[in-house]
């Protein structure tokens, strides 16, 4: 058995926010993918944690654009949520609910 004792120094301050997906009949949406542009470093990856909700990391001195998307390959067609501005530093967001527009592709066609 190996043991290790790292430690790092620098870094950046980060905190987690929660991504809720909605479809346009309230119902949680379990099946979409996320655009996501940083101020500051790369672009981030949800992690899914239920149906629908998802945990983001970011960076307490970024800024970020958040949208939620949807592909229906059946309509060739994108669907995306109004994109949400959200301040790394605010640290009274803590939860973010994206809903995907009327004319969401029907689950059946993506």
């Amino acid at each position: 058995m190996v043991t290790a004792d790292f430690h790092l120094k620098g870094g950046q301050i980060s905190r987690q926010i929660t991504l809720r997906v909605l479809r346009n009949d309230g119902q949680l949406d379990d099946d979409c993918y996320f655009h996501i542009k940083p101020s500051l470093g790369k672009s981030p990856f949800p992690k899914k944690t239920s149906p629908g909700i998802y945990t983001l990391n970011v960076l307490k001195d970024a800024n970020y654009t958040i949208s939620a998307r949807d592909a229906c390959f059946t309509l060739r067609s994108l669907v995306e949520s109004v994109p949400v501005a959200v301040s790394g530093g605010d640290s009274d967001m803590h939860e973010i609910t994206l809903l995907l527009p009327r004319g969401a592709c029907p689950k059946a066609e993506r």
